[in-house]
């Protein structure tokens, strides 16, 4: 009766420590909460709940928790595994994405309770909680053993296209896996095996996450170039704007390394545009990457500019994880700038923003271990008044049953079995007793973590129902990631000095500090690093404090030598640990604030002593406005003359207007002239329906400077033969256009009433027709054009070029080869030689341009020409793109390098992919 009464006085003191706090949780009414009517169906109710917590789970996630939690209740009543299982998932992603690292494992693990003969639900859970160990990146066993216990539960599943997409996203992570653990072949092996699955299912959100990943392995391990053929691929499938996105700004950071700033800007310029046409959130991520692309290039006042216009982004979304990347770089920034007041006020930002954070979570985690608390506590309290009352009934059947000797036994160790129970159940409320206790000596009055954590070592070497030596010692980490002692029991000064620090792996707390992990040692074997005079035969219990898998610090214990492993002993411990981690977290915050607090008033010092100069500035200001008094009074006087010229000036303004109005009606008439013959000229060019029927894959980049080209392109077929033909003529607008129209015509003529074999000999017979039409004119007129001239036999696939002046380019295998045009006009010229043809037999996946010199004449606001070689380059580069995406990226570019110049000339370029 004494045991069971000092058992009741234990647990009501443990209960009365946390009565308050779980009052006012308890009396609270929840936040949200739903009504499910008993007729709806059990998807209806699913369809509700998840309303509501796709409502706060980004901008308000602490109340999203809640709606879930009551989810799993109903649907748990209703007996519907399968969404009570997806319920867990949600609300342990939840906790993954705020990094809460522990909760979303207990949680995942709950919910593998509701999986039986649900295969596909618990191959998810598995996977889930590997992500969550992939994560943390400490346990990468853990990750992979419940990978592959996922591909094993994967087997069971019947539908082949859910088990295919299963098994490739499990691949997929075991290849992150091997890559965290530098095993580059095995993690390649695993990725390829994925996308292989996602291939022949057709998966395309798949594929494009496969690509994602591989682009991403590639990066990370130096391969910049492969990394831009799979970001390459995957952007061609990718369908959501998200992932385009994600693709887009991945690539612009591996232009911008490549020092290639105008590609880097151009898929900065369509991830926006992706942006604000889907009306999301990822404006956030696009302004920070482009501040980084910027810093890059040394233009510290723009990326400071764009980064902030990212915080304010993040901060309308409540971005929490982006702002905390955003407000180091901009402190970043400000530093380079030296600019003191400004990386003040985003320190203080930070540090508050921080801890705003930092208290909201840990709300969440003290709720959720709050409401686990009472759970146990509940369970406690309902198993010690069954066990008393199986007591009652045991004292009962023990003297009614005296007469049976056997049976009496039987009873007898039922009886201790159950009292067993009970003194299982009394040491964990002795624990949380402990705790209380330990816990106690943080509040009340401000102690120091120094003097706390001697208190708590003091507390435990003195319990009287352990077992352990009255020695001990806490360490805690350092900021070299050392261990330093800070408080100690009854250790001799030799062994004080020797273990004043200790760096990892040496003995047995550094062991700890290395692997993390519980100690246990019997006696003083190999593992004893450091052994002072005199030492006496010992054992030792060495734990860590842990605080989301971070150590910060250990606790050692002595034992008599022979002290054998005790598992109530190692988990008493370690719930002790926890707790203690908790207070040196918190302290540990606080010390950080404290050295924030003395670095702030350092910089206020620097901002006195700037505004003791701005004072003295604006002593001079003032005099130097007093001389400006006696300025304005000079310029007052001017001023009036100026009122007089005024006068006269809107006298004649008014005969000017009427001048004016003369000249627009003429403006008017001209334009609407030059409009028809742009309306001419378009009627002329191939349209994209014709050019589509001859063409697979091709793009033509045609921007006239004014509003009729002198720049022309023609496509047509005769027979087998494939006819097309870029071409720059004299001058351009209307006297260009005029020009255009007979190229066109004269070229339409000859191909259909001419067997077209050689491209010379019609750029010949074009010449004889150009020189004859101007004739009249002189023997010297320049009107003409040059051209680029293409004849393929489709069934051979043998290209004719010729040119006058322009030239052809194919880029076969990454090389560009250039076929180079007669140096003649088709018009008159000096020294008239014949056209000459080239022969070129194409392959499949060539890539052929013909222009005009147009982009490369163009002067940029530098004052410089573009220039041939730098367009060499361009085509280089961007050849393996998507045709589509060659025509966006040199339109892009033309027009970052012109500027705000004028446009130089008509702009042609035709690139055509040959397929046979």
């Amino acid at each position: 009766m004494l045991f069971k009464f000092t058992n009741l006085l234990i647990f009501s003191t443990f209960l009365f420590h946390f009565i308050n706090t779980h009052a006012q949780i308890n009396n609270q009414k929840p936040i949200v909460a739903i009504v499910i009517n008993e007729n709806e169906t059990d998807s209806t109710a699913n369809e509700k709940f998840k309303e509501l917590f796709n409502k706060y789970t980004n901008n308000a996630w602490g109340t999203a928790i809640p709606v879930a939690n009551q989810a799993i209740d109903v649907l748990k009543k209703r007996k519907n595994n399968k969404f009570v299982t997806y319920w867990h998932r949600q609300l342990g992603f939840l906790y993954l994405k705020h990094d809460i690292y522990t909760l979303a494992l207990d949680v995942y693990y709950s919910g593998l309770k509701y999986t039986q003969n649900l295969p596909v639900e618990k191959a998810y859970l598995y996977n889930d909680i590997a992500r969550i160990y992939l994560s943390m990146n400490i346990d990468l066993y853990h990750a992979e053993r419940y990978l592959l216990s996922s591909l094993k539960i994967q087997e069971q599943i019947k539908n082949q296209n859910t088990k295919k997409k299963l098994q490739a996203y499990t691949n997929n992570q075991l290849g992150i896996i091997y890559e965290r653990k530098t095993k580059y072949k095995k993690a390649r092996a695993y990725y390829k095996k994925a996308l292989d699955m996602r291939l022949q299912i057709k998966d395309t959100a798949g594929l494009a996450n496969s690509y994602y990943t591989i682009g991403y392995f590639y990066n990370s391990t130096g391969n910049k170039d492969s990394a831009l053929f799979f970001y390459n691929k995957g952007l061609e499938i990718a369908k959501s704007a998200d992932m385009k996105i994600s693709y887009l700004l991945k690539r612009a950071l591996i232009y911008a390394l490549k020092n290639k700033f105008d590609l880097a800007l151009a898929d900065i310029d369509n991830a926006m545009a992706l942006a604000n046409t889907q009306l999301n959130k990822d404006l956030s991520r696009i302004l920070k990457t482009k501040s980084e692309i910027y810093d890059y290039q040394e233009n510290t006042l723009k990326a400071i500019e764009l980064a902030e216009q990212a915080l304010a982004e993040a901060d309308k979304y409540n971005q929490s994880s982006i702002k905390l990347k955003l407000y180091p770089l901009i402190i970043s920034y400000y530093k380079k700038q030296k600019n003191y007041r400004k990386v003040s006020d985003y320190q203080a930002a930070y540090f508050n923003f921080y801890r705003l954070k930092y208290k909201e979570r840990e709300k969440i985690i003290q709720k959720y271990i709050l409401k686990k608390e009472d759970k146990t506590i509940s369970l406690l309290e309902a198993d010690r008044k069954k066990l008393q009352k199986t007591n009652r009934m045991m004292y009962l059947l023990i003297a009614a049953l005296l007469i049976l000797l056997f049976a009496s036994i039987i009873l007898t160790i039922y009886y201790f079995k159950n009292k067993q129970k009970l003194n299982e159940n009394s040491l964990k409320v002795k624990t949380q007793a402990i705790i209380a206790q330990i816990l106690g000596n943080i509040t009340g009055k401000e102690r120091n973590i120094e003097e706390f954590l001697q208190n708590a070592l003091k507390i435990i070497l003195e319990i009287p129902w352990l077992r352990f030596e009255t020695k001990g010692a806490i360490f805690l980490t350092n900021e070299e990631g050392n261990l330093r002692m800070v408080a100690h029991e009854n250790l001799g000064a030799s062994l004080l000095k020797m273990c004043a620090i200790v760096k990892p792996g040496e003995c047995l707390c550094g062991k700890v500090l290395k692997y993390k992990k519980t100690l246990h040692c019997d006696h003083v074997g190999d593992q004893h690093d450091f052994r002072p005079e005199g030492m006496t035969p010992h054992g030792h219990y060495n734990i860590p404090f842990l605080f989301h898998n971070k150590v910060l610090g250990v606790l050692t214990l002595y034992l008599k030598e022979g002290h054998k492993k005790e598992e109530y002993e190692v988990k008493f411990l370690e719930t002790v640990a926890a707790s203690i981690s908790s207070v040196i977290n918190r302290k540990s915050i606080q010390e950080k604030l404290r050295l924030q607090a003395i670095e702030q008033e350092k910089l206020n010092q620097k901002l006195f002593a700037q505004k003791l100069e701005l004072e003295q500035r604006n002593i001079e200001i003032k005099q130097y406005a007093k001389q400006q008094d006696a300025l304005n009074q000079k310029f007052f006087a001017q001023t009036l003359e100026l009122d007089q010229r005024n006068i006269e000036i809107k006298q004649y303004s008014k005969k000017l207007e009427e001048q004016k109005k003369q000249i627009e009606e003429a403006h008017r008439d001209v334009t609407d002239s030059i409009t028809y013959a742009q309306t001419i000229q378009e009627a002329l060019l191939p349209k994209k329906e014709q050019l589509d029927a001859l063409f697979q894959e091709y793009f033509i980049f045609f921007q006239p400077k004014q509003v009729v080209s002198g720049d022309f392109y023609s496509a047509q077929k005769v027979g087998d033969k494939l006819v097309f033909t870029v071409a720059d003529c004299t001058g351009h607008g209307v006297p260009g256009g005029f020009i255009t129209m007979l190229g066109i015509t004269f070229i339409s003529e000859l191909i259909h009433h001419r067997e077209v074999k050689n491209s010379a000999e019609i750029l010949e017979i074009l010449r004889t027709n150009i020189k004859g039409i101007f004739a009249e004119f002189g023997t010297k007129n320049t009107n003409g054009f040059d051209i680029s001239f293409c004849v393929v036999d489709t069934k051979t696939n043998v290209l004719s070029f010729a040119g006058a002046y322009n030239s052809l380019y194919i880029l076969r295998n990454g090389e560009l080869i250039e076929y180079k045009g007669t140096k003649n006009p088709i018009g008159w010229h000096p020294k008239e030689t014949t056209f000459t043809e080239s022969k070129v037999q194409l392959q499949n996946n060539d890539i052929i341009y013909l222009f005009t010199d147009g982009y490369y004449d163009q002067i940029g606001e530098n004052k410089k020409k573009f220039l041939r070689k730098r367009f060499k380059m361009l085509l280089t580069e961007i050849h393996d793109l998507p045709m589509k995406e060659q025509k966006r990226i040199l339109k892009g570019i033309f027009d970052k390098w012109k500027g705000k110049e004028p446009q130089t000339d008509d702009v042609t370029v035709m690139g055509i992919k040959w397929k046979m």
